[in-house]
């Protein structure tokens, strides 16, 4: 596990961070001690997941268990079961749970995705989206509030706008809402005494149990799962493409080699590896004396697959680097791979063109192995 320490040092290389550093740690219990002041982005993956230190940058946690009892200057991305925030984000925090509580403060937006929810820090602000089951907030709001939810209880001032869809809505004594009220509902809210909306209240009776929050929680809910789903898959690319990376280095910079010098031929071998070995091998299932070598084939199939998109990330951030520090040479180090699986994972969020020069990618690299292959096997004769 000790290269995943350097796994995301290049991920700001292409944005306004470009010369920002990053440090992931993983493990069963993974925590920033208290006494740490981290000047750069960090991203912990574990069991129980504990952020103590100052973090002077992003953060990004995936856990069981994920405590956040020191400063995040910047972003946080959190995920995991258990979550509590109880210090200040300096900017947008980003959560998916089970049960998630906020008793700090939150500089910009707050998305929230989870079965229970309590906001209960100093503010937020500025807007807040959450889909969830229960939802109580006790924090001021400076800006809207979105909320698709089963039950929900606010006890703070908010000043901007709240579009609620829910089962039941109530507003607690300290409850001030300066904007207009919108909400979805089964019955009108409770107002306790006290509570008071300065702006228009608009009701709509929803007969029926709960069923869809509203288009704006929705749209929270996707950008936070959005947000844990890039995370996971660079996690996951980056983790294997440097597998294959360091203990196969010999490899990998043959085909970023191979690659560079033909990638016409490459690209060429790659289609027809790709198309005429299924359709053989499904050819000769059917045959009692072609049928292993049919099982075969479609194994090799899968296995050039499965290493052609292993191996992808390693070519791409290879010849990225090399194109940005503009250098003959292609080197395949730590950074390339996290450059290229960034590059690749990025990819995967592009419709139609990046999901058609990621599939590209994977062909010429198919094509790489394949002439790599005959290569050694002509070797051998």
């Amino acid at each position: 596990m000790k290269y995943i320490y350097f796994a995301m040092c290049a991920v700001f290389m292409f944005g306004p961070h470009t010369a920002s550093a990053a440090m992931v740690r993983a493990g069963d219990q993974v925590a920033l001690p208290a006494a740490q002041v981290a000047h750069e982005d960090i991203y912990l993956v574990g069991g129980s997941v504990a952020s103590l230190g100052e973090v002077q940058g992003d953060l990004a946690t995936i856990g069981g268990s994920v405590l956040v009892s020191g400063v995040v200057t910047g972003d946080a991305l959190l995920a995991g079961g258990n979550i509590s925030v109880t210090q200040r984000i300096g900017d947008d925090l980003r959560v998916s749970g089970g049960s998630v509580t906020i008793s700090g403060e939150v500089g910009g937006d707050l998305f929230v995705a989870a079965g229970q929810v309590h906001i209960a820090g100093t503010g937020v602000g500025g807007d807040v989206f959450i889909g969830a089951g229960q939802v109580r907030i006790d924090s001021p709001i400076t800006g809207d509030v979105n909320i698709g939810a089963g039950d929900v209880f606010i006890n703070a001032p908010i000043h901007g706008a709240v579009a609620i869809q829910a089962e039941s809505v109530t507003l607690g004594p300290d409850a001030r809402v300066t904007g207009n009220f919108s909400y979805k509902a089964q019955k009108k809210m409770i107002l306790q005494e006290g509570a008071s909306v300065t702006g228009t209240v608009k009701f709509t009776e929803v007969a029926g149990p709960f069923n869809m929050p509203s288009r704006d929680a929705m749209k929270g809910f996707f950008i936070a799962m959005l947000s844990l789903w890039f995370l996971g898959k660079f996690f996951a690319v980056t983790t294997v493409a440097l597998m294959v990376g360091v203990i196969l280095n010999r490899f990998s910079r043959t085909m970023v080699d191979k690659i560079y010098k033909r990638p016409l031929i490459e690209a060429g071998r790659g289609v027809v590896a790709l198309i005429v070995l299924p359709v053989v091998s499904f050819l000769l299932l059917p045959s009692v004396v072609g049928s292993l070598l049919g099982v075969l084939g479609l194994l090799g199939f899968i296995a050039l697959l499965l290493v052609a998109s292993c191996t992808a990330p390693i070519v791409i951030g290879s010849l990225v680097l090399s194109l940005w520090e503009k250098k003959r040479l292609h080197e395949v180090t730590w950074i390339s791979v996290v450059v290229g699986s960034f590059v690749f994972t990025l990819l995967g969020l592009i419709p139609v063109l990046g999901w058609l020069v990621a599939l590209v990618s994977i062909i010429v690299v198919a094509g790489a192995i394949v002439g790599f292959k005959l290569e050694v096997l002509d070797t051998w004769r």
